[in-house]
C-alpha cells in the first residue's frame, strides 16, 4: 500500500538545488567496488585451510601507508568534544533525514540507521530469488534487530508470495556477563520475538564460541537451505579509533567462517567490515572471493561518510564443500584464540592484491575527504551553509525514497504487529529516571581528555568518579501489575555461570561499571561493620515508621497499624551456631528471639507478630555476592513460603538485585506477601539491602509449583554438568574471598581470578521466573530499576567519598547527579 507523503513546507525545496549539488548528493548511492567476477578468476585458486597453512604477519605497503594517512586526520580529532563533534557531523550529514522521513511517512518497524542501511543493500544487490516459494535467511550479530525488520518491510512492500523464516543470532542483552562496550543492549524487538533468536549452548550469545556454533550450525540444518546470511557484527572503538581493524577482525573473521558454514549453494552473504589494511582481512576477502561467484564491497548512502564501516556483499556461493579444509579450520580457529586467519602472502595472486588496494583506495579517500571536510566547517556553520545543507539534505531523502520505491506495509504485516508498546503507568512516573529499558553508551569530552582520565592511577582517577546526591534511606515499595500469569519451569532458560556481574536488564550499565571499579580498586569499604541481625530488624522497623511519616492515604494508615505492633516476635533464621550477641540487642519493640535452621523452620503458633529474618550475604563482602547467594535465597524462599502462616513477616539481608535469577525470585515473593520493598542496610560502603516482605498473603499456586520446577531444574543441571550446588557454592566463595584479601597484593591478575569462580561450572539456572514475564510487567521493572540505581548511587558515593579522603587533592571535581 503506497502511503501519501507529508510534504515539508519549505523555502528550499530540492527543485532550488543547482545540478553540481544534486551530483554531489546522487555520489552517496554509488559508493561501490566490485572485485572481479569469478567466472574472470581461474587463477584464484582457494588456499588451503590446514592447519599447517598458518603463517606470520605481512604487510602489504600501499594499504600501510593509507593507514598512517588516515590516523593522521582523525588524529585532528583528539581535542573535539565528542557530543559537540557528533552533533556537528549530524548536521553535516546530507542523508541525517533519511530516518525521520522515513519514520513519518512510512512508519517502518524499529526504524533506524541499520534499518535504512539494509534497505538500501537489498534493493541494490541481488539477494532474493523471488521465484523461490522458500526464503531462509540468518541474521548474526544481528541486535536490535533491524535488518530482520527492513527484510520483512522489503518483502513486504515488493510483494514476495513465498514462505520466509528466519532466526537472529547475537550477544544475549539479559546475559549478566556480557559487556556492554561489545554488545547492543536494546531489546524492544528481541523481547517480543525471542523463539526466533539463538544465544547459543551457553546462552552468552558469543558467536565466536566453538559449542555455539555448532548449535547454529543444526539450528540452520532444521531450517535448510539458507540463503541468506547477514552479519553486522561489531565492537565499540571509540576509545581505540586508530586500532579499530585490529579490535574486530577476529569477531569479522568468525562470523564469515559461520556463514560459510552454514550458507547453502547459490547463498549470499552481507559482512559488515571497516577499513581493511591489514593481512588477515585482506586473506578474508581473498577467500570470500573464491568462495563466491561475485564479491562487492558496498558503503550505503545511510551509513555515515566520515566513518570506515563498508559491507561486503558476497553472491552465488559456491558451498562449503568447494573449499578443502573448511570444517577442520573452522573448528581450529574457533577453539583457539591466538590463530588468525592468515594464508602465506605468495598464495594470493598480485591481481587480487591490486583490486584490493584500488578497493582500500577509494572508500579510505571518501572518508578523508568527509572528514576534512566537516572539520573545514567546525565548530560553527554559516547561515548560507546550513541553508544549502538543509536542501540537500531534503534532496537526498527524496532521492532515497524514489530511488528505492519506499511503500507503507499494514501493521499488520510487521513482525511484532501483535505487541503494543507499554507506556510507563502513572504510578511508576516517579521512577522514570532510574527506568532503563537499555544501556545507552554515553561519553563526554575530548578523546584526550578520556584517554588520559584512564590512563590515571586509582587514586587521581577516583577524584574523577560521579558524585551522586544521597538522601536518608527509606523503604522503596515493589510495584506490580494486577495480575500474575502461568509460569513454567521448563522456559527459565540456562547459560554459563556468570563471573563477574558487568550489566543488568535492571540497572543502568554504568552504575554498575562504578560499583565494579570501586570494588575492584577501594580498600576502606571492607572495613565497615557487618550488622548484626536484630540490628537489621530495627532498622526496618525504623524504616516502616519513616515510611508512615512521610506517607499519605491508605499506604501511611497501614504502616501505622505496622507501628502500633508493640510486640514483635523475631526468628533468626540461620543453620550456623548463633552469636551469644544476637540476644543482646535492646529494642522494646522486640519481646522474644528465636532461632532455626533451613530444616527447622516453623511459625510459632502463640505468637501474632512474626517477624522471620534471614542473611544471605557473609562478613567478608565481595562484587560477586548476589551470583553467590543466589541459591541460599532459593533454598530458604523455596521453605519459607511453605512453612510461614498468614500475616507473618520475612525481612531478608541480601545484596543487589541486578540478575534476572534473584528478580525473578523476588517477583514470586512479591505475589506471595501484602507488599514487599527494598530498604538499604548499613552505612552505605556495603552494597547490601533489606528485602522487606510484610503480611504473608499465602503463596499462589503458581508460585509454589514454580518454586518446585526450579529448584528440581537446578538439582538436575547440577548432577549433569556441574558440582553438587552447595559444594561448588562453597568453592565460588572461598576463590572469591580469597581473591578478595590477596588483591592488593596482586592487581593485575584480577580478572584472571574472577573467571576461576566459574571454572567448573559448564551450565548453571539463569532464571526463576521467564524473562518475558519479568519485563512485561512494567511497574514491577520500574521500581526495581529505581531500587538498584538508589543502592548504587549510595555506594558509589560514600565509599568513593572515603576514598577521596584517602587520597586528597588540591582541587577534587564535585560533580553531583
Amino acid at each position: 500500500m503506497t502511503s501519501q507523503r507529508k510534504r515539508k513546507i519549505s523555502g528550499s525545496s530540492s527543485l532550488q538545488a543547482d545540478p553540481a549539488s544534486k551530483k554531489r548528493v546522487e555520489k552517496l548511492f554509488q559508493k561501490k567496488f566490485s572485485y572481479s567476477p569469478n567466472s574472470n578468476k581461474s587463477k584464484y585458486a582457494p588456499p588451503s585451510l590446514s592447519i599447517a597453512c598458518e603463517c606470520g604477519e605481512w604487510l602489504i605497503e600501499e594499504t600501510q601507508q593509507m593507514k598512517v594517512n588516515l590516523n593522521a586526520v582523525k588524529d585532528k580529532l583528539s581535542d573535539k568534544d565528542i557530543s559537540l563533534w557528533h552533533a556537528h557531523t549530524g548536521q553535516m550529514n546530507l542523508a541525517g533525514t533519511v530516518i525521520s522521513e522515513l519514520r513519518e511517512n512510512f512508519k517502518p518497524e524499529l526504524c533506524t540507521q541499520a534499518w535504512c542501511k539494509f534497505y538500501e543493500i537489498v534493493s541494490t544487490f541481488k539477494l532474493i530469488d523471488f521465484g523461490n516459494p522458500e526464503f531462509n535467511s540468518v541474521h548474526l550479530c544481528e541486535a536490535p534487530g533491524a535488518f530482520i525488520t527492513s527484510l520483512n518491510h522489503y518483502l513486504i512492500s515488493h510483494d514476495y508470495q513465498g514462505t520466509w523464516t528466519w532466526f537472529g543470532n547475537t550477544l544475549n542483552p539479559y546475559y549478566e556477563g556480557n559487556n556492554v562496550s561489545q554488545m547492543i543492549a536494546d531489546d524492544r524487538f528481541i523481547l517480543h520475538s525471542l523463539p526466533y533468536w539463538d544465544f547459543g549452548a551457553d546462552g552468552t550469545g558469543n558467536l565466536m564460541d566453538w559449542d555455539n556454533l555448532q548449535q547454529l550450525a543444526a539450528t540452520c540444518q532444521k531450517m535448510a537451505p539458507i540463503h541468506l546470511v547477514t552479519c553486522d557484527g561489531s565492537i565499540d572503538c571509540q576509545d581505540t579509533p586508530g586500532d579499530q581493524e585490529a579490535v574486530v577482525s577476529r569477531l569479522h573473521c568468525s562470523e564469515a567462517l559461520a556463514a560459510m558454514t552454514i550458507l547453502s549453494p547459490g547463498g549470499s552473504l552481507v559482512l559488515k567490515k571497516f577499513t581493511m589494511f591489514e593481512c588477515e582481512t585482506v586473506c578474508l576477502l581473498y577467500l570470500l572471493n573464491c568462495a563466491f561467484d561475485q564479491v562487492e564491497v558496498f558503503k550505503p548512502a545511510t551509513s555515515k561518510s566520515g566513518n570506515s564501516e563498508v559491507y561486503v556483499i558476497g553472491t552465488g556461493f559456491h558451498g562449503n564443500s568447494t573449499i578443502a579444509g573448511l570444517t577442520d579450520y573452522v573448528k581450529h580457529y574457533f577453539q583457539n584464540g591466538a590463530v588468525q586467519m592468515l594464508f602465506r602472502r605468495e598464495c594470493i595472486p598480485d591481481t587480487f592484491v591490486s583490486e584490493h588496494v584500488a578497493c582500500c583506495e577509494m572508500f579510505t579517500s571518501l572518508q578523508r575527504e568527509t572528514i576534512c571536510n566537516n572539520l573545514d566547517h567546525y565548530p560553527s556553520v554559516s547561515e548560507q551553509y546550513v541553508l544549502w545543507l538543509e536542501t540537500m539534505r531534503d534532496y537526498c531523502a527524496e532521492m532515497y525514497i524514489t530511488k528505492f520505491d519506499l511503500k507503507q506495509i499494514s501493521v499488520n504485516c510487521r513482525i511484532g504487529h501483535s505487541y503494543r508498546k507499554k507506556r510507563l503507568s502513572h504510578s511508576a512516573q516517579s521512577f522514570k529516571n532510574d527506568y532503563t529499558p537499555f544501556d545507552q553508551k554515553r561519553r563526554s569530552g575530548t578523546f584526550t581528555d578520556r584517554h588520559n582520565s584512564n590512563e590515571l592511577p586509582w587514586q587521581q582517577r577516583v577524584h574523577h568518579l560521579d558524585r551522586y546526591n544521597v538522601k536518608p534511606p527509606k523503604i522503596i515499595w515493589c510495584q506490580f501489575e494486577a495480575f500474575l500469569e502461568d509460569m513454567d519451569g521448563e522456559d527459565c532458560s540456562c547459560g554459563k555461570p556468570v563471573s563477574r556481574l558487568i550489566n543488568s536488564r535492571f540497572c543502568d550499565g554504568k552504575l554498575i561499571q562504578q560499583m565494579q571499579e570501586l570494588i575492584q580498586n577501594a580498600k576502606d569499604y571492607r572495613n565497615s561493620l557487618h550488622a548484626p541481625p536484630l540490628s537489621s530488624v530495627s532498622h526496618a522497623l525504623d524504616g516502616l515508621t519513616h515510611d508512615c511519616e512521610e506517607s499519605t492515604g491508605s499506604e501511611c494508615e497501614r504502616s501505622e497499624v505496622t507501628e502500633e505492633k508493640s510486640d514483635y516476635t523475631v526468628v533468626l533464621l540461620s543453620d550456623e551456631t548463633p552469636s551469644s550477641d544476637d540476644d543482646k540487642w535492646e529494642d522494646p519493640r522486640i519481646s522474644k528471639v528465636l532461632h532455626m535452621g533451613l530444616t527447622s523452620v516453623k511459625s510459632p503458633d502463640e505468637d501474632d507478630n512474626i517477624i522471620f529474618y534471614v542473611d544471605i550475604t557473609t562478613d567478608k563482602y565481595c562484587g560477586e555476592m548476589e551470583i553467590l547467594s543466589q541459591c541460599t535465597l532459593l533454598s530458604w524462599t523455596h521453605t519459607l513460603l511453605k512453612k510461614l502462616k498468614m500475616a507473618d513477616s520475612l525481612i531478608v539481608r541480601m545484596s543487589t538485585c541486578l540478575t534476572r535469577f534473584t528478580a525473578g525470585i523476588v517477583y514470586m515473593m512479591g505475589h506471595s506477601f501484602s507488599r514487599i520493598g527494598f530498604l538499604q542496610d548499613t552505612d552505605g560502603t556495603r552494597v547490601q539491602q533489606l528485602l522487606i516482605c510484610e503480611e504473608y498473603a499465602g503463596g499462589p499456586v503458581r508460585v509454589l509449583k514454580q518454586l518446585d520446577a526450579i529448584q528440581e531444574k537446578l538439582e538436575n543441571i547440577g548432577k549433569e554438568s556441574i558440582p553438587q550446588t552447595s559444594t561448588m557454592d562453597s568453592e565460588r566463595e572461598s576463590d572469591v574471598q580469597s581473591e578478595m584479601e590477596t588483591r592488593a597484593e596482586c592487581n593485575s591478575t584480577f580478572q584472571d581470578e574472577r573467571e576461576k569462580i566459574s571454572s567448573g561450572s559448564k551450565l548453571t539456572l539463569m532464571e526463576t521466573v521467564p524473562l518475558t514475564i519479568l519485563l512485561q510487567d512494567s511497574l514491577f521493572v520500574a521500581s526495581l530499576c529505581h531500587s538498584n540505581a538508589t543502592l548504587l548511587r549510595s555506594f558509589v558515593r560514600m565509599v568513593g567519598d572515603r576514598e577521596r579522603e584517602l587520597y586528597p587533592m588540591e582541587t577534587q571535581p564535585d560533580r553531583l547527579e
